[in-house]
């Protein structure tokens, strides 16, 4: 079996592969899937790729895994109402891919806009750290407020074209926006307090017009995104943005 090119795509090609067992009837609903060995040994990947691709058909609503047996198919990918496609791919993997894409533009629009920024544009900065800051500190929907920081640095640029980006991806590809009303109050304290103090070393870095270190910052922070989606997901905490 050929495996895909990037590494990071893993998950959701194995997801796909699975996913078409199921729509050919070679796997019915009511049986059971492959082990995780056996899925191993098929791909060469380990056995977390796996465990990611089946929490997929999970958030799905295509499988469930059974203690001690195994994971078995409850229905077919057409009578699934988790089964949707965007222009990103699966709304289960929509938020990774967002970010993987994200990082490579917003580690720039950093960059340049610890180089470029007016005064007025690191007061808007500044303003959006401080709003997502309160709202935080209140336990209020931090969402747009989290959003409107990478909004502030891609103004900051002084390229309409970064904001042009971040618009069309808008505050779905934020990864807590599937997860915010699963998981509980401390985790959601917990992971809004870690995303504050790193929109703060953005800001910072931006402030002393350290282009390397804002970079840095901003890919740090994407990367931790990344890492706590990958990990809601294999929990089962991920949402069907559509619904």
């Amino acid at each position: 079996m050929t495996k895909p090119a990037i590494k990071e795509t893993l998950a959701p090609f194995i997801a796909k592969k699975l996913r078409d067992l199921l729509t050919s009837g070679e796997v019915k609903v009511g049986e059971k899937l492959p082990t995780e060995k056996a899925l191993t040994e098929r791909f060469n990947v380990s056995r977390s790729v796996i465990r990611e691709a089946y929490a997929g058909l999970r958030a799905e609503g295509l499988v469930e895994a059974r203690r001690g047996a195994g994971v078995f198919a409850i229905a077919a990918p057409s009578q699934s109402s988790g089964q949707r496609e965007t222009f990103l791919g699966r709304e289960t993997y929509a938020v990774i891919e967002a970010l993987e894409v994200r990082m490579a533009i917003e580690m720039e629009a950093a960059y340049l806009a610890a180089i470029r920024h007016s005064p007025h544009q690191e007061e808007r900065i500044w303003d959006a750290v401080n709003t997502y800051k309160a709202l935080r500190d209140n336990c209020q929907d931090d969402i747009a407020a989290d959003f409107d920081f990478h909004l502030a640095i891609a103004e900051a640029t002084n390229n309409p074209r970064f904001v042009e980006f971040l618009k069309i991806f808008g505050e779905n590809s934020i990864p807590r926006r599937s997860v915010i009303e699963v998981i509980d109050v401390e985790m959601s304290k917990d992971i809004a307090m870690d995303i504050g103090q790193q929109h703060g070393a953005i800001a910072a870095a931006i402030a002393r017009r350290d282009p390397e270190q804002a970079r840095h910052a901003m890919r740090l922070h994407l990367e931790h995104g990344q890492k706590r989606f990958r990990t809601f997901l294999r929990m089962g905490l991920v949402q069907d943005s559509s619904d």
